[in-house]
């Protein structure tokens, strides 16, 4: 009878446990097509995006370009890879190439010097830096190197709004970074000491078109947004309870 009731209690369990995967699996599957999807991606990152948007007309209504005395940029990663001779160097990601060609294009156009921000993010002691890599681009740009400086000690947004407080003394700014990652940067660098004159948001990932069928099918960009736009609250949220932004 005993060894009935073990018999019994143990097929209930195994049964439980099956339950829990089989319903574990399918929450995960609906959680993974839902994020994959572009009416999804487009939802968690249109708040972000809109935030850059309305800010850069309100400033626009209150000042001019030209006001700045510094255009700062921000690094957005970077890939760590050896040279011919077999040194390792540090290239920037994609969005880092964007942040930084638009940096270089509007101190061109402005005549306003920048400031790339961006250093060693979990790569080791003594690894190359962002900075290092946006050196690089810099020194192929016309523009001369009285026109730039580099902030190579930052690991996060935070770090690059303090350390570039401690790089310069010009506080009147054109922020540059990617869309989805404004919000947060305008927070830290007013936090600096600093006033934003304008900011140019790059890399903007939300589709303005019209929803179709096709959309509803998962994609790997989508998944890309959605995620990049999770991390972005995630990031929101620490810096709140952390830095009291």
């Amino acid at each position: 009878m005993v060894l009935f009731l073990f018999l019994i209690l143990g097929h209930t369990r195994k049964q439980k446990q099956r339950d829990i995967f089989f319903y574990s699996s399918c929450l995960m599957l609906v959680l993974f097509y839902l994020l994959s999807i572009r009416p999804v991606s487009d939802i968690l990152l249109s708040p972000l995006e809109k935030y850059a948007t309305d800010f850069a007309i309100e400033t626009s209504r209150h000042n001019t370009e030209q006001e700045a005395e510094l255009i700062v940029i921000l690094g957005g990663g970077s890939i760590l890879t050896t040279d011919r001779e077999g040194k390792l160097i540090s290239r920037l990601s994609p969005i880092g190439t964007a942040r930084l060609l638009e940096g270089i294009l509007l101190s061109d156009e402005l005549g306003i010097p920048l400031l790339f921000s961006g250093g060693n993010v979990l790569k080791g002691e003594g690894a190359a830096t962002e900075a290092d890599a946006a050196e690089s681009i810099l020194m192929r740009s016309r523009l001369s190197t009285n026109q730039y400086q580099l902030e190579d000690k930052s690991r996060n947004t935070y770090e690059n709004a303090l350390f570039t407080a401690e790089e310069t003394k010009a506080r009147d700014i054109i922020l540059i970074t990617s869309a989805f990652h404004m919000k947060r940067s305008i927070s830290c660098f007013h936090k600096a000491g600093f006033r934003i004159i304008g900011i140019r948001p790059v890399d903007t990932r939300l589709d303005r078109k019209a929803w179709n069928l096709i959309d509803f099918f998962p994609g790997i960009e989508s998944m890309q947004s959605s995620i990049t736009a999770l991390h972005e609250y995630g990031g929101l949220l620490y810096y709140r309870i952390f830095y009291k932004l």
